[in-house]
Parts: structure tokens; sequence; C-alpha cells
């Protein structure tokens, strides 16, 4: 009854110290769109893909990173009142 103690807390204690899977990463593929909009109808272009490709091992605060920094609006004003913006986004999906 003593070894028997003895090896069920030894397991116990085992399994206890055991670290847990801390990888929590997914693959994502995302496409990047850019568009343009301007008060000159000659300008603008509402949709066009920029890049596509993978993104593999990525966190969940790794891939909340990379939609922040991908997405943006640059405006620009020239000469004459013309007025130009660029937005930049990206989407992802994600893969197994």
């Amino acid at each position: 009854m003593k070894k028997a103690l003895i090896l069920l807390t030894s397991i116990v204690c085992l399994g206890s110290c055991q670290k847990s899977s801390t990888n929590h990463t997914k693959n994502y593929f995302c496409t990047r769109n850019d568009s343009v909009y301007s008060n000159i109808p000659v300008y603008n272009n509402p949709h066009y893909k920029s890049n596509s490709g993978n993104y593999d091992q990525y966190s969940d605060a790794q891939y909340q990173f990379l939609l922040k920094t991908m997405t943006y609006v640059d405006t620009m004003i020239y000469s004459h009142d013309t007025l130009v913006q660029e937005f930049w986004t990206i989407s992802c999906t994600e893969i197994d």
C-alpha cells in the first residue's frame, strides 16, 4: 500500500509539474488591398489587390498587430484643390 501511494503521488506531482503547451499559433492567408479616392474621377480606383501571401505561426497578439499596422489612410492635397486619399487594408482567413 505504501508503494502504491508513493507511485500515485509521484505521478500526480509529475503531471502537475508538466508545462502545458504554449503554442497557440495559427496560419493565415492574407490579402492586402489598396484603394484610391479623389475628387477628380480619373484618379479614383476603388479596389485592387496589391499583395497576398501566407503568414505562418502567428499568435493572436501578432495577428492583431499585423491588422493594426497594415490598415491605414494617407491623405494628399495637391495644387488646385486636388484631394487624393489612399486606403490600405488587409483581410485574412485562417488556414489549417
